[in-house]
């Protein structure tokens, strides 16, 4: 008998366990519920971000800054926070608690507003907004560098062109959500996808002075249009970040009655740091070039390690979703018996 068949009589023919891997079957999701919910959430990116390109052109044809460009970002940021203002959902957090005093005595109705601060729901609404604090931040400086002149830091495009970029941006970030999200937390997990994101911002405001040093000496070549696309596509794996951060903070609510009052929590911290964002940006972004801080180049320097900073919470997630109090000993006593087999 040769020495090949006799280790292939010793190879066991299921798996360590007792039992034959199955390959996970991926949730049947509603299509046409979901189509619809994505045809309704089209409107407000697109009725938030048209007037973006517009915003420092009108700033600066209404003279309001008194020919100075350099003081435009101040008025974008107040515009920007009117805006962010005005879409910030009121009722978030009120309905779920109004409906639990109702239903105190129903065992089926919420749970009351503070029996939902558990340290998962926390930790995730944390994440989510830092996410959102530093993304923000970051969104309403595309149309301000973009339209700032050349001389001034910025690229001097004008409006049509602005458009354009963050139109491309749209489009192949629904591209690569379609493609990439679910298999990239297949892969790696909801925590590497979200710390994975998170790394990006690094890069995407990296890139914002070495454009503009680039146009300054060169001019607009196509080696700067390489440095926007690559720019763009950061900003989409970043935007990854979202789809993470919603899958713990679902996760995170200690039961299907709490859903609603967890999502609404983490809507308006995440609307409340959005209102105060584009304020903070714009300023230090004006500051950075009224008072010449690094060249002009300072605001970069300030939200690349606040960037760094606030993505520190994010060590606090799971690896995998939140699991629930009963779980942890359902999957210990499985582990156990397979251990015993």
């Amino acid at each position: 008998m040769s020495i090949t068949s006799t280790e292939d009589e010793r190879r066991p023919l299921l798996p360590e366990g007792g039992e034959a891997a199955k390959p996970k079957k991926p949730t049947p999701l509603p299509k046409l519920q979901i189509a619809i919910l994505m045809l309704l959430h089209l409107a407000e990116p697109m009725t938030s971000h048209v007037i973006f390109p517009f915003i420092n052109q009108l700033i600066s044809e209404l003279d309001i800054t008194g020919g100075d460009e350099k003081k435009v970002g101040y008025y974008a940021g107040l515009i920007t926070i009117k805006k962010k203002r005005r879409a910030t959902p009121e009722s978030g957090v009120t309905t779920p608690a109004s409906t639990s005093s109702r239903d105190d005595n129903n065992a089926d109705g919420p749970p009351p507003l503070h029996e939902i601060f558990t340290r998962p729901v926390v930790i995730s609404i944390a994440n989510y907004g830092a996410l959102a604090l530093i993304e923000i931040a970051f969104i309403v400086l595309i149309p301000l560098f973009l339209s700032t002149p050349i001389e001034l830091g910025g690229l001097g495009l004008k409006p049509p062109a602005i458009g354009a970029i963050l139109g491309t941006i749209g489009v192949l970030d629904g591209i690569i959500q379609a493609l990439f999200f679910a298999r990239a937390v297949s892969a790696w997990g909801p925590k590497r996808v979200f710390q994975l994101g998170l790394s990006a911002f690094v890069p995407m405001y990296t890139l914002y002075p070495l454009m503009n040093l680039y146009a300054r000496a060169h001019g607009l070549t196509w080696v700067v249009w390489v440095m926007v696309g690559l720019q763009n596509v950061l900003l989409c794996v970043m935007d990854m970040t979202f789809g993470a951060v919603f899958l713990f903070i679902t996760s995170s609510a200690p039961d299907s009655r709490a859903l609603g009052a967890v999502n609404g929590v983490a809507q308006v911290v995440a609307s409340v740091v959005r209102a105060v964002g584009p304020a903070i940006a714009t300023s230090l972004f004006a500051t950075s070039l009224e008072r010449n801080w690094l060249g002009g180049y300072g605001v970069y320097a300030i939200l690349i390690p606040f960037s760094v900073a606030l993505s520190l919470v994010s060590r606090y997630l799971p690896s995998h979703m939140w699991t629930k109090p009963g779980e942890d000993q359902e999957e210990e006593d499985a582990d156990e018996g397979s251990t015993s087999d």
